[in-house]
């Protein structure tokens, strides 16, 4: 249970380190303006982390089947090798699912306007710039 917790205590400070500093750029600096590469870098690790989010839950509910149906057998079946399959499991699928997303939006060809009114670049809203048909 402690392990999953660090997980998700180091995801949400992930998290928060992917978009707050673009924010504080635009408030503090009136930096409004992002390059396409960071964009397509900031959408990855927004939605992996989001992703990772709920495969922790899920790992967590394990763990919790676990102790509650087996307590007896508790260590014996979550081993460390175990949890850090888990965690590497977590991450890899974070990944997968993040991956083909960020893929098709690279490959878009884009015309002239490059603003989002936004905080933070989102999926739709460099999907809505491209000149071709999304």
């Amino acid at each position: 249970m402690f392990f999953s917790l660090a997980i998700i205590s180091a995801k949400d400070l992930a998290l928060s380190t992917s978009s707050v500093p673009r924010m504080l750029g635009i408030f503090w600096f009136n930096a409004h303006e992002i390059g396409f590469g960071a964009c397509v870098a900031q959408i990855f690790r927004i939605h992996m982390f989001t992703a990772m989010e709920s495969a922790v839950l899920l790992a967590m509910a394990f763990d919790r089947y676990v102790a509650i149906c087996a307590p007896l057998h508790y260590t014996t079946i979550l081993t460390v090798s175990v949890l850090s399959g888990i965690g590497l499991g977590i991450a890899l699928s974070a990944v997968m699912l993040t991956l083909p997303m960020i893929y098709l939006i690279h490959c878009l060809p884009f015309c002239d306007a490059h603003i989002i009114a936004h905080t933070y670049c989102e999926h739709m809203g460099i999907a809505k710039l491209a000149c071709a048909n999304v």
